[in-house]
């Protein structure tokens, strides 16, 4: 059963970091946190290549990879999951399982 008091999650689309420093570096991503006043806890991240997915990782956040054509040959250590795609996917399904990857 849903708890009807949660609040739907939020969903940030970051495509410009102010920062001089690119990926891997997590400055994007600890970037938004900042100025959404959220914990590391309480997001996902979404990447397509290494450098995102270590970005990610040096944020302190769960990552779930959808390799594109041109990273589909690398190998994604330390994502939650590695999907060829979202379609299908199931925030609420994969809860817990993604739960058991932050440390």
């Amino acid at each position: 059963m849903r708890n009807t008091n949660q609040k739907p999650p939020r969903r940030v689309y970051l495509t410009y970091c102010p920062s001089s420093v690119k990926k891997p570096a997590p400055a994007a991503y600890l970037v938004v946190l900042k100025a959404l006043g959220l914990a590391t806890r309480a997001c996902l991240a979404f990447e397509h290549s290494l450098n995102g997915l270590a970005a990610a990782w040096a944020a302190g956040l769960v990552t779930i990879v959808t390799p594109s054509l041109c990273t589909i040959h690398e190998t994604f250590e330390g994502a939650a999951l590695v999907l060829p795609d979202l379609g299908g996917f199931d925030l609420e399904a994969q809860r817990f399982r993604l739960a058991d990857k932050r440390a």
